[in-house]
């Protein structure tokens, strides 16, 4: 469940400095986060470091942000510019050599785990392939579960834009998963 605008309450006494408050807005929007950082960063970055710098940064603006009912698309646009430092990094870092991150669920038994990871690597590896306009749309409705309208009030354009760039990104993600062998749900195809 994708969590709504922050209490009211709390959100001014985030804005206070209140460190419960920041703690409760923390808890409910962290998951959203680290989602966003995970499906946008496509693999190219550490998602655990991406979002921790989000909320760093949620925090040093926080005075910038006009109300509770337009802190998730402030939260998203943070979100956006943070992702876009990382990978710019995690690029250096693979011409230097360094390995990326990966993570594994340690609730799941070994060969959940290697299946997993293979369908999330090939997955990742057709996001990279995107754009990223069309990795963003597709992150956020098909990933995340947001519709197209919040989507677009997330990426600051029109409603019927964002179903428009929905369509046509999907398609190329499918073209993209089909030449390399991914084969897409049975729902997607009805």
């Amino acid at each position: 469940m994708r969590p709504q605008a922050p209490d009211p309450e709390i959100f001014a006494a985030a804005l206070r400095g209140e460190d419960a408050a920041w703690t409760v807005l923390h808890n409910q929007w962290a998951p959203v986060v680290l989602g966003w950082c995970s499906y946008l960063g496509a693999g190219r970055i550490d998602a655990d470091e991406a979002a921790r710098d989000v909320f760093f940064r949620l925090w040093q603006k926080a005075d910038r942000i006009h109300g509770p009912a337009v802190f998730r698309s402030f939260l998203y646009s943070i979100t956006r510019r943070v992702i876009s430092e990382h990978r710019r990094k995690a690029w250096f870092r693979r011409w230097a050599g360094e390995p990326l991150p990966n993570h594994a669920d340690a609730g799941m038994g070994p060969d959940q785990q290697t299946a997993s990871r293979q369908i999330a690597l090939k997955v990742q590896q057709v996001l990279q392939d995107l754009k990223d306009r069309d990795r963003e749309i597709i992150v956020l409705c098909d990933i995340q579960g947001y519709s197209s309208n919040e989507a677009a009030e997330l990426l600051g354009i029109a409603p019927n834009t964002a179903k428009s760039r929905l369509a046509r990104a999907r398609d190329r993600f499918a073209s993209i998963a089909r030449r390399r062998n991914l084969s897409t749900p049975e729902a997607y195809h009805a």
